[in-house]
């Protein structure tokens, strides 16, 4: 049996696990950049959560599986544009390479597109971060662009892929997905 990944508000207490879940400083660097600094500062994660507590259009979400956490991800909603970001998104080391990644992202895009007037959702990854972008494609997202030399790490340009997932894309998935086997479409 597949137990259904949950979401809540993440609070700032939650920023020490959060931060232990970026076991290398790569992980850490695909994860946040140097939004957390380098190495990753966990007062810096829990004042950012504490800033998006009070935003409504950003949301700081621990994924729990049957109550333990999982992961962690973050949703902005740009509702004038009719599109929403996901950024920050992490899996707990212990449980990476179960799937979880992509269950995060699906309950992510889920949630998301309850808000009829959203089209689509964004979000950013590093053009080396191939465990990231197999799981992002695994959940719908498809390459639209690359921003060339966007950002640095190990002394080296990186560029930064932008993948995207309309929702037409999202309901054909969801409605492939959820529909039994042998019924005609």
């Amino acid at each position: 049996m597949t137990h259904r990944l949950q979401l809540a508000d993440a609070e700032p207490g939650h920023a020490p696990l959060i931060r232990s879940w970026a076991d290398t400083p790569l992980n850490g660097w695909f994860w946040s950049g140097h939004d957390f600094g380098n190495p990753i500062d966990h007062t810096r994660i829990a004042r950012h959560i504490g800033h998006a507590l009070a935003d409504p259009d950003h949301r700081c979400l621990l994924a729990t599986l049957n109550t333990t956490p999982v992961g962690y991800a973050e949703t902005t909603t740009h509702h004038e544009n009719h599109w929403a970001y996901l950024g920050h998104i992490i899996i707990d080391p212990a449980r990476r390479h179960q799937g979880l990644g992509r269950r995060l992202v699906e309950t992510l895009c889920e949630t998301i597109f309850t808000d009829p007037d959203t089209h689509r959702v964004e979000l950013g990854v590093d053009q080396g971060n191939h465990t990231a972008l197999r799981c992002y494609r695994s959940a719908g997202f498809r390459i639209e662009g690359a921003l060339r030399e966007r950002h640095w790490w190990d002394n080296q340009p990186k560029d930064l892929l932008t993948m995207g997932l309309l929702r037409p894309e999202w309901e054909t998935r969801r409605q492939n997905t959820t529909q039994p086997k042998g019924t005609p479409k």
